[in-house]
C-alpha cells in the first residue's frame, strides 16, 4: 500500500490562544472573560450587551460558540451549515527505541484515506491518531 506523509511541527492550543489574547491586548483590543452575551445587533458598529446589562459597541466582532454556533448565529439570521461530527480517536503505545517523533503527521492512504497522528502531549507514552475529514 502506497501512503503520502506529511510531517508537521505541532502548535498547542493554550500557548496559540495566549499568544493572541496578548497581541489583541497589545493592539488595544478589550477581553472580557465571564460575560455571556445575551444580545448581538450586526450593523456598523456591532451592539453587544452582555448578562449584565452592559453595553459595548465594536468595528468587528469574532464570534466563538463552538456547538452552540447554530443556536447563537440563527438570533441573528444567520444558518450556516455547521454540523459537529463525531470521530474515532486513537491512542497507540510507542516503544522506547527509536525515540519516538516530536513532531505529527497528515498521511493519505488508500486503506484509511486522510489520518493525522500527534506526539505524545496529552499521555505520556502514547501517540493520538485519527481520521482527517
Amino acid at each position: 500500500e502506497e501512503c503520502a506523509v506529511c510531517y508537521l511541527q505541532i502548535l498547542l492550543a493554550d500557548r496559540c490562544m495566549k499568544a493572541l489574547r496578548d497581541i489583541f491586548c497589545l493592539e488595544g483590543g478589550v477581553l472580557l472573560d465571564g460575560a455571556p452575551v445575551i444580545c448581538i445587533e450586526p450593523g456598523d458598529p456591532v451592539k453587544l450587551t452582555d448578562a449584565f446589562h452592559r453595553k459595548y459597541t465594536a468595528n468587528n466582532l469574532i464570534v466563538t460558540v463552538g456547538p452552540w454556533a447554530e443556536q447563537v448565529l440563527s438570533k441573528l439570521g444567520l444558518c450556516l451549515p455547521l454540523a459537529p461530527i463525531k470521530i474515532p480517536i486513537i491512542y497507540y503505545r510507542i516503544s522506547t527505541r527509536p525515540t519516538p517523533p516530536r513532531c505529527g503527521f497528515i498521511g493519505n492512504c488508500t486503506t484509511f484515506g486522510e489520518i493525522w497522528s500527534l506526539p505524545e502531549l496529552e499521555y505520556p507514552g502514547m501517540v493520538k491518531m485519527g481520521p482527517h475529514y
